[in-house]
């Protein structure tokens, strides 16, 4: 008896319609990949915006009473009949172009995010070259 393969005994349409299957079966697992890896992305993201969300009111509430201490005393500094109007308009001068410029920072800093799963790309392109290689 001769220890023959159980592929050399096969027809070309058996090997292909195999390579066919094993090639939708690895699709179908790296799809299966690239979600979990955005899933896993889009989790992370998401406490950290917890997280941002409640520093921010924090901050916010901070920045707030800061600004009322800050009104007060530059009305101190005024004329009577003009404090009650000029000085929050220039502390609002002041703190208006710093948040500007913070939000300017904050949007730049998202558009940046990289929230492709890269991994997954990487793998079917790597299997992509496989299959062409074989076919």
């Amino acid at each position: 008896m001769s220890a023959v393969s159980p592929h050399r005994d096969r027809s070309l349409s058996g090997l292909v319609t195999d390579l066919w299957r094993e090639s939708m079966d690895l699709i179908r697992e790296e799809a299966a990949l690239a979600k979990a890896e955005v899933s896993d992305k889009a989790t992370h993201v998401g406490a950290a915006m917890v997280w941002l969300a409640v520093g921010s009111a924090f901050l916010f509430a901070g920045l707030v009473m800061l600004l009322v201490a800050g009104v007060a005393g530059l009305a101190m500094a005024l004329p009577e009949d003009h404090a009650a109007w000029l000085a929050p308009l220039l502390a609002g001068c002041v703190v208006l172009p710093i948040g500007l410029a913070l939000l300017v920072i904050g949007r730049k800093m998202v558009t940046d995010m990289n929230l492709k799963p890269s991994h997954s790309l990487r793998s079917v392109r790597k299997d992509v070259e496989v299959i062409k290689e074989h076919i």
